[in-house]
């Protein structure tokens, strides 16, 4: 035992001697990793700490969990039988391969399972109440005889799962996702049916069994169906785009669901509601409703919110916790076009003055010169406020005028330069390189089409142009993820400080 191991030891030691606490036994490990089965009876525990443990190769029979915290937990092969789980804290655990048996025991209740992962999961005669799922993922997942009471299912997606008899209709359901998962006898709330993602698809099922629950009532989804005019009423009553969009796509009314779309993204972002835009972009990336430049120009209205002079932390907490999503959900998907990202780093300090006019103009040039391009889609310039100061150029260009937008803003930038340093000389050996192979590939990509376009039937010719397409969006990708440094004529030192 070297000295750092001697006095850890030392510390385990005195602290358990002088602050026990049996309750208290975090990062534990239960169980084995053999294969075999360890089964446990009538174990409890009660009031324990078990965050960031493993659980492997277990069935739990007729045991009991009663607030225990087991945060950050994995469980891995693991069967809960006739096993009482009641105000636990199972929040950012992930279950693979994980069966929940409620035979015989008393309903699962007051139980958060809110971000977790579920992974080939079976659940099934059981009573979930007063818990919480809140953004969870249940993917390849099954629920037989299942009761959610009383509890949230928001935002939490069902990804190829099959539920068979299973009651949601007393709980909050609003924009979850059931993605290709097949509902066999599925009740969902009346009025919260609109805000699930996916209910349009099962409303226009010929077959569906969705069964909608208002008060004591339950209804068929053939008589929901001819209530789908009245509740669009109801929701515009209120000012409730998702809904409204969910409700006009189930009635085949794209035009009039993409505009309830838009209403509801420009009402959030009125509200800096990043929650909701959020949602909104999830639904319509479900169901495919918005081209590429609207969602290009989505990404432009939610980035403004940064320009603010003064944000409130709330304001920018929501923002940074959602913001990542709604990038990558608005640039998924099948597309003609690619996004070019150019970070454009300079050594141009606050206390230069010469070297913020120069930043100034560039900025000023390059806009300018993508305002009046040819090939753009859509564009966003944005200097970033650091020391030194960075400018951060994205475009949406189709695919053929990728290079020539690639030139014109390096052009720009030369026009600004005037002449080139030794460092400038170095980074643009690269560039040239760059753009000899973005050229060439699109000249190789362009003489394919036009001698394929004969060969192939137009389904099997629209087939070969989105794979090339996404090959030569990853190529570019690759290419344009390399910073691009440029600095002023005369370098001066950045400030003292600094």
């Amino acid at each position: 035992m070297n000295e750092r191991q001697e006095k850890i030891q030392q510390s385990l030691e005195f602290l358990a001697a002088q602050y026990p606490d049996p309750k208290v036994n975090s990062n534990k490990s239960v169980g084995g990793s053999t294969g075999q089965h360890e089964r446990l009876h009538n174990i409890d525990y009660i009031r324990a700490g078990l965050k960031n443990s493993v659980f492997q190769w277990l069935i739990y029979e007729k045991c009991t969990f009663e607030n225990v915290a087991l945060t950050g937990s994995r469980f891995r092969s693991v069967i809960f039988q006739e096993t009482s789980l009641i105000g636990n804290s199972f929040a950012h655990c992930d279950f693979f391969d994980v069966e929940f048996n409620g035979s015989g025991c008393k309903p699962f209740e007051a139980n958060n399972f809110s971000l977790c992962n579920f992974e080939s999961s079976r659940f099934s005669n059981i009573q979930l109440v007063s818990s919480g799922m809140l953004n969870s993922l249940f993917h390849n997942c099954s629920f037989n005889n299942t009761v959610f009471r009383s509890s949230t299912l928001e935002g939490t997606s069902f990804i190829n799962c099959h539920m068979t008899v299973c009651d949601l209709g007393s709980v909050n359901v609003e924009f979850a996702n059931f993605s290709k998962t097949v509902l066999d006898g599925v009740r969902f709330p009346f009025y919260q049916f609109p805000y699930v993602i996916g209910a349009a698809d099962y409303i226009a099922a010929s077959d569906s069994t969705v069964t909608l629950r208002a008060g004591e009532k339950i209804l068929p989804i053939s008589e929901y169906k001819l209530q789908l005019d009245n509740l669009i009423l109801y929701f515009w009553d209120k000012h409730e785009y998702f809904p409204i969009c969910n409700l006009y796509i189930a009635k085949g009314m794209v035009q009039e669901a993409k505009n309830a779309l838009l209403d509801g993204i420009s009402d959030a972002l009125a509200g800096h509601d990043f929650r909701m835009i959020q949602y909104f972009c999830q639904l319509a990336l479900h169901h495919d409703i918005l081209d590429e430049f609207t969602r290009y120009r989505i990404v432009q209205d939610v980035d403004r919110f940064l320009q603010a002079k003064e944000i409130p932390e709330s304001r920018l907490n929501s923002y940074m916790s959602h913001v990542g999503k709604i990038r990558t959900l608005l640039r998924s998907g099948a597309s003609n076009s690619i996004s070019l990202h150019f970070n454009i780093k300079t050594n141009v300090f606050r206390d230069d003055p010469e070297g913020v006019e120069y930043v100034n103009k560039l900025f000023y040039n390059i806009n300018q010169a993508l305002a009046h391009a040819d090939g753009q889609n859509g564009f966003q310039v944005m200097a970033a406020n650091y020391c030194p100061y960075e400018i951060v150029v994205e475009v949406l260009s189709a695919v053929g005028s990728v290079a020539s937008i690639a030139s014109l803003i390096w052009m720009t930038i030369d026009a600004v330069q005037g002449r080139r340093n030794q460092e400038r000389q170095q980074v643009e050996v690269d560039i040239d390189t760059y753009r000899g192979y973005v050229d060439a590939k699109i000249d190789c990509l362009r003489a394919d089409l036009q001698r394929l376009q004969g060969q192939y039937s137009q389904r099997r010719f629209s087939k070969y142009i989105d794979e090339v397409t996404q090959q030569l969006k990853t190529d570019l990708e690759e290419l344009y993820s390399k910073d691009i440094m440029i600095f002023k004529v005369k370098n001066n030192p950045p400030p003292k400080g600094q």
